[in-house]
């Protein structure tokens, strides 16, 4: 091993420590390369719950846009009532990004015949 892939071997096993995974990925991409920019996302928003999902950060930034654009709580409204409607909706904006890169993938496949590995193969994929 050189030098060079010593040192990017221990920059990747530092950087799967940080994730807390040697398998990090994207909940709404799958981007799964260890060196992009993954990061946490309140699902709710900090204010109303702790959970937290694994998003890449061009995800993060699209979730979290569209989470500023969401109607605000009223003043007074019930603190359990007022989470459980951040959550539902926080949710939401994750299947409706994940139902759009779905969306994206399937467009993408139709444009590229024989890509699956069946199709490939010599048998024409006869089992």
């Amino acid at each position: 091993m050189t030098p060079a892939q010593h040192t990017l071997q221990i920059i990747k096993f530092r950087r799967f420590r940080t994730l807390g995974t040697a398998n990090p990925f994207c909940a709404t991409c799958g981007e799964c390369r260890w060196w992009a920019r993954f990061e946490l996302h309140h699902i709710a928003g900090r204010k109303y719950s702790a959970l937290l999902i694994r998003l890449c950060q061009t995800c993060h930034n699209w979730i979290s846009i569209m989470q500023t654009l969401l109607p605000s709580m009223g003043e007074g409204e019930d603190p359990r009532r007022a989470q459980l409607i951040a959550e539902l909706e926080g949710s939401a904006l994750l299947h409706d990004l994940a139902a759009a890169k779905h969306r994206e993938a399937a467009d993408m496949l139709r444009g590229l015949p024989g890509v699956l590995p069946d199709e490939a193969s010599d048998d024409g994929g006869a089992q």
